[in-house]
């Protein structure tokens, strides 16, 4: 395995959260028109953006010790998210992403 320098690691998770994020837009346009899908809907474009927007801010932490933190927000959404994608999954029978 590769070791990646902080700089690397981040440039390449910043990508790799964008690009997941904008996978779960995509498929929130073809999500069922109904309640309980808008309900998952909203919850999935909240979590997926909130994986990229909180990996930007830790890649922006002023200590280490910050960055951690930041970081912990980003694992804790990013649980949240893989919920709501086995809910969206099961429910809707919707094909699993294809990173």
């Amino acid at each position: 395995m590769e070791k990646l320098s902080n700089k690397e690691f981040n440039e390449k998770w910043r990508g790799k959260t964008k690009q997941f994020a904008l996978k779960v837009i995509a498929l929130s346009d073809e999500m069922p028109k109904k309640e309980s899908a808008r309900v998952i809907n909203q919850q999935l474009l909240r979590s997926a953006t909130s994986v990229a927007a909180n990996f930007r801010a830790a890649c922006r932490g002023r200590s280490k010790q910050e960055y951690y933190s930041k970081l912990c927000i980003v694992v804790e959404e990013a649980y949240s998210l893989t919920l709501l994608l086995s809910y969206s999954l099961t429910v809707f029978k919707h094909p699993p992403i294809n990173q």
